[in-house]
């Protein structure tokens, strides 16, 4: 089912990206909104569209509305009105905007960028964002602890901070 897809981009472990480049309408917004990193083409078009075919974004509501908020949110879903990129990441649904011509090696710019943290400590970064979000502080601060004490006292902590100090790329 589709809650699955939206599931497994949001709360996976490995980092996803979205490279956008036409239209993303209705579910495709939201597969946009799961993903942790969007950037689209200067061309690219975007609605919440459903409510224009008698539906309603119901699955999607969930991986747009903490991005966008209710205020932004409610009006994108009343409407189902079209909005280019500009708007998009005024929005919040994209981090970046870039020529059609430059989407890919953006998208490359952003994995590369990802492939030099620690495998590990990338999968817990995405999981501590999206768990903390949902937590009141005193659990998330609670959480935190418990994750920094525990990536610190690994082997891929330790190989970092050697490589650190020794001024070499990490193994």
């Amino acid at each position: 089912p589709f809650v699955d897809v939206l599931r497994g981009i949001r709360d996976g472990a490995k980092p996803v990206i979205a490279a956008v480049n036409g239209t993303a309408f209705g579910g495709g917004l939201g597969l946009v909104a799961a993903c942790d990193i969007a950037i689209a083409a200067e061309g690219a078009r975007f609605s919440f569209s459903e409510v224009r075919l008698g539906v309603i974004p119901a699955m999607i509501s969930v991986v747009v509305l903490p991005k966008l908020g209710e205020h932004q949110t409610l009006r994108l879903f009343l409407t189902g009105e079209r909005f280019d990129a500009q708007q998009a990441l005024a929005y919040g649904l994209l981090h970046r905007v870039v020529p059609e011509t430059d989407l890919r090696a953006a998208v490359q710019q952003d994995v590369a960028a990802i492939a030099m943290g620690g495998p590990i400590a990338i999968a817990e970064a995405k999981r501590l964002v999206r768990h903390v979000a949902r937590l009141p502080e005193d659990e998330a601060f609670a959480f935190a602890e418990k994750k920094i004490a525990e990536l610190f006292a690994s082997e891929e902590a330790a190989e970092g901070m050697r490589a650190f100090v020794e001024k070499r790329p990490p193994r």
